[in-house]
């Protein structure tokens, strides 16, 4: 039990680094720019935390990268896209790397189908370096996460 609030608490300062990491745009790398809040969101799903506790990690986030009075309409699609895959949980087992990993891919793709769907079109290649970017970024959190619970 004591085993799970730490994986929360690293989870929580994860969510508030990423934060501060999209709204400062530090990894925008070549004008692609990870969805941290979609990898930190599926990673609290991924370790098995409930719909109130995901959601939490998620508006931790959302907060830390939210400094402007106005709320864009990106964040707004994302918090769209993180509710449906929160809310898609008790149908989905998300414990699983593949399945966990194919829901950041869905995500990615559905926001940017809300936000501008010809730029899938366009852009077919960023899309698919975006979806590998945040893959990647969401094994590296689960196995960063996965040892400072034993540390």
């Amino acid at each position: 039990m004591k085993e799970n609030y730490k994986i929360f608490f690293y989870l929580c300062l994860l969510a508030f680094i990423f934060g501060l990491a999209v709204a400062s745009n530090i990894l925008n790398i070549f004008g692609l720019v990870p969805n941290l809040l979609l990898v930190i969101t599926v990673s609290a799903l991924f370790f098995g935390f409930n719909t109130s506790k995901s959601l939490l990690v998620y508006l931790i986030g959302f907060a830390s990268s939210a400094f402007e009075p106005v709320i864009s309409f990106e964040l707004l699609a994302l918090s769209f896209v993180i509710i449906l895959i929160i809310m898609s949980k008790r149908y989905l087992s998300l414990s699983n790397l593949t399945n966990s990993s194919l829901i950041i891919v869905i995500g990615t793709v559905l926001l940017y189908l809300l936000i501008n769907y010809n730029f899938i079109i366009q852009s077919t290649y960023l899309v698919g370096l975006e979806i590998m970017l945040n893959v990647i970024l969401f094994i590296f959190t689960i196995g960063l996460i996965s040892f400072l619970k034993n540390v």
